[in-house]
């Protein structure tokens, strides 16, 4: 819904910020949006929590902004993409792949786009690794994507995505083997379908040693020699210390060049949530989904070491102790297994929403994890379908007398390969309540 309408006119060079929710229509000259030429009659879709640079051509510019809830268009210094021109004529033309590495909103995913559209410019087929499961454009939370894109665009989110790996998690932290699986797998496709370059955009994590070494392996798996780097302050030095070393160790010239940062709009921890609620309850509006039992003592589930104990019986002092750190009177213990000193326990209360989660104690000299939930769990669960893409569906109870499980799976996932159980748990409506600990079923 639009709430009012600016005319801005731009003289040549001149950019404004224009900040979602909005649209922008162009209504005299040329602009540039992340690189790509807009001309009288384009319009561009601003989404909410999102912020779009619009920099007016050498005759200057007139734009008809309609904006809508959180709407605005702001005038200052330090916004557009034209200062990552040089950043474009030194890696472009080598055709080489690279990775754009720099911390949360200091403008990765805007110059993947800028990257992508001047590639495209000089008839490049260049491929786009998504590998951010929380933020990222290219899949639903908690998946990283490739897309190769056959035009211009404003936003990654725009594009279809070609294929996609399901990782469980928003944030890279625990899950670092299994998101660098991921980005070999993509980026080995791209290389399948012919794109050069293939330009990998990384997540914001590299707070600390374990963020750098995982950064680190991703650089030696895909074997990359061109990396670029956004820097607000001194953040990336030991990352660049690092890769320092690399290049003396015998895995030869790595150059990396350093981007300018853009005065971006910079998006709270909420926004960024909200960003991913309106995607994951998009795409469950959206698809078809059927309801599906798995055997899992037949079928090899990623993800989980559940149903490998032996089947134990609870007494009387450790179900009242369930019922006091679970806080749910009416959950019945359905299912318990010990193997060695650790006991599972999986207590349903069906007359309750609450979705699944973990409540681990001491008992005696054994551990108890108690895994409760209502009458829906609403984990996130991948399906690898046949070609090695992934689907993205749901967990919906367990049945663990009888080894099954029931899923909510894609109607486009069918014949499915593998099962991989993540870590994000979904209330009802789909909204995320929490994250469940790293080999939480292990």
């Amino acid at each position: 819904m639009t709430l009012h309408t600016e005319i801005v006119a731009l003289r040549s060079g001149e950019a404004v910020l224009v900040v979602g929710s909005a649209v922008v229509v162009v209504t005299g000259g040329e602009v540039e949006i992340f690189g790509k030429r807009m001309h009288p009659g384009d319009r561009g879709v601003v989404k909410r929590y999102r912020a779009y640079p619009v920099e007016a051509g050498g005759t200057g510019a007139e734009l008809e902004v309609r904006l809508g809830s959180g709407g605005l268009v702001e005038r200052r210094d330090g916004i557009g993409c034209r200062f990552w021109s040089s950043v474009a004529e030194r890696v472009l033309p080598r055709e080489t792949d690279l990775a754009i590495i720099g911390g949360t909103d200091t403008g990765k995913s805007s110059l993947t786009v800028f990257l992508l559209n001047r590639g495209r410019r000089a008839g490049l087929k260049v491929g786009v690794i998504d590998a951010d499961p929380g933020q990222g454009d290219l899949g639903v939370p908690g998946t990283i994507g490739l897309a190769v894109p056959s035009e211009d665009l404003l936003s990654l989110e725009a594009c279809e995505t070609v294929r996609t790996f399901f990782v469980g998690e928003t944030s890279p932290h625990g899950v670092e083997p299994r998101l660098e699986e991921g980005v070999a797998a993509l980026h080995k496709y791209s290389k399948e379908l012919g794109c050069q370059p293939t330009i990998t955009t990384m997540h914001g994590w590299l707070s600390d040693d374990r963020a750098v070494n995982h950064v680190l392996s991703v650089v030696k798996q895909l074997g990359l020699r061109e990396i670029v780097l956004l820097q607000k302050s001194s953040e990336l030095e030991p990352l660049v210390k690092e890769i320092t070393k690399l290049k003396k160790t015998g895995y030869g010239e790595i150059r990396t060049h350093f981007a300018p940062v853009p005065d971006a709009f910079e998006r709270s921890s909420g926004q960024r949530r909200r960003i991913r609620e309106r995607k994951l309850r998009s795409y469950f509006q959206k698809n078809e989904f059927v309801l599906e039992s798995v055997d899992c003592r037949r079928r090899e589930i990623g993800g989980s070491g559940l149903f490998e104990g032996a089947a134990w019986r609870v007494g009387g002092a450790l179900r009242k102790m369930v019922v006091k750190h679970v806080g749910m009177s009416r959950a019945d213990v359905s299912y318990a297994e010990k193997k060695g000193n650790q006991v599972k326990m999986l207590a349903v209360d069906r007359a309750s929403r609450e979705p699944l989660r973990l409540v681990q104690f001491p008992f005696g000299d054994l551990q108890v994890d108690v895994y409760s939930s209502g009458r829906e769990m609403g984990l996130l669960v991948g399906f690898q379908i046949t070609n090695g893409d992934w689907r993205v569906g749901k967990l919906l109870a367990l049945d663990p007398v009888r080894g099954k499980m029931h899923l909510l799976r894609p109607g486009d996932a069918e014949g499915w390969g593998g099962l991989f159980l993540g870590r994000m748990v979904l209330s009802g409506d789909n909204v995320e309540v929490r994250s469940l600990p790293k080999d939480f079923f292990s």
